[in-house]
């Protein structure tokens, strides 16, 4: 290549150069303004607070009570038992007042009766006739006495008519049936020898008879009621021995029952109370609602370490048919109960050296506040004073 084609070639490649150079500088970016950073606004502190509201407060008891029939009463051979020797019921039997259900073996015990009966008959026959002699014996001599002093006093009235001798056989006669009227007495008064012998006659043959009867209905179950048999016990045999104060049958009216409750809380039920009463299970739908009346309380200790049982009986009318002896239901009874009242949370109410206060929400602040409280219960507790319907109050 000659000399002038180099030279061009050689300017055109520092033209191109430049060119290109030039290029580069014109089309970077241009630099953009800084912008300040945005403004957060701090997130507000959260309290776990509540408002005082008004509402109606009520402290309840609870419980469970279980259907029994009004009138249930338990059998049982009492002091002593023995050998069975008849059983006339069975369990679901119909009885009637009176009706003999189960008879223990007392041998020849009728024939007993019948004979201290007819023995007593005889004994009170005999004491009858006893006071009846006794009186007439009585009468008697004492009626002598009189005639033998009036004719004492005639004789003294006329001298002439007797002697001496006379009078003082005449006083002798008349001492003598003194005597005869106090033996007399002694054995036929009401103390006297021939009618307490009498009277002991009727008291023994008494007391054999009595004591007879008492063994021979001792040794009788028998229905005190009219009702149905619920319980017979099943070990019961005729001819198989039989122990005392063991409950051989068991007889209900079956036409009513009553709730009972037995809980830890019959201290706290009242008589008269009302009861709300909701059904456990199927003998009335889950949502029903009833009323009854706490008819029976336990009674008060008649002496120091006496413990009655501590059991409250409840009264629920129209009880429906479809209630079995051993069903159950709820009740719930209204102890204390306060009406449009101020209240908060039980847990934001402290208590501290006598004192009792919450902590109050006031201008994002937490400022502790003397309280008066009235009812309390579980969850919530009513203020009477220091708080205002719509104040915060913390929970903790």
């Amino acid at each position: 290549m000659s000399g002038f084609l180099r030279k061009t070639a050689i300017l055109g490649f520092i033209v191109s150069l430049g060119v290109s150079s030039f290029s580069g500088c014109y089309f970077l970016p241009k630099e953009e303004k800084l912008l300040p950073p945005p403004l957060i606004e701090p997130e507000k502190p959260k309290y776990d607070t509540v408002k005082v509201e008004r509402t109606d407060l009520r402290k309840e008891l609870t419980g469970s009570a279980k259907f029994q029939y009004v009138r249930q009463i338990d059998l049982a051979f009492r002091p002593n038992g023995g050998l069975v020797h008849r059983i006339h019921v069975r369990a679901n039997d119909k009885v009637k007042k009176g009706d003999v259900l189960v008879e223990l073996d007392i041998g020849n015990i009728e024939s007993q009766m019948n004979s201290a009966k007819t023995s007593l008959e005889k004994a009170r026959i005999n004491y009858e006739q006893t006071l009846l002699q006794a009186e007439s014996s009585i009468r008697s001599a004492e009626n002598q006495l009189k005639a033998l002093k009036k004719q004492y006093e005639e004789l003294l009235a006329n001298p002439d008519l007797a002697t001496k001798a006379q009078l003082e056989e005449l006083q002798q006669k008349i001492a003598d049936q003194e005597y005869v009227v106090k033996n007399t007495k002694q054995n036929y008064g009401p103390d006297g020898y021939n009618i307490r012998l009498a009277k002991l006659a009727v008291q023994e043959a008494e007391t054999r008879y009595s004591d007879l009867q008492k063994q021979y209905t001792e040794s009788r179950l028998v229905s005190p009621i009219d009702g149905e048999v619920v319980f017979v016990h099943p070990d019961m045999r005729e001819g198989r021995s039989i122990g005392a104060n063991i409950t051989i049958v068991t007889v209900a009216d079956t036409s009513a029952f009553h709730l009972v409750y037995d809980g830890d809380k019959v201290s706290k039920l009242k008589l008269g109370q009302k009861v709300e009463l909701k059904p456990v299970g199927a003998w009335a739908p889950k949502d029903s609602v009833f009323e009854g009346t706490v008819v029976q309380i336990p009674p008060l200790p008649k002496f120091p370490g006496d413990n009655p049982p501590q059991i409250v009986y409840i009264d629920m009318p129209n009880i429906p048919d479809t209630v079995q002896l051993g069903d159950f239901a709820n009740f719930t009874v209204v102890e204390e109960e306060s009406k449009n009242t101020l209240v908060v949370p039980a847990a934001a109410v402290k208590r501290f050296g006598g004192r009792t206060f919450v902590y109050k929400l006031e201008d994002g602040l937490r400022k502790q506040v003397d309280v008066e409280v009235g009812l309390r219960t579980n969850m919530y507790e009513e203020i009477l004073s220091g708080l205002n319907e719509g104040d915060e109050v913390f929970l903790r």
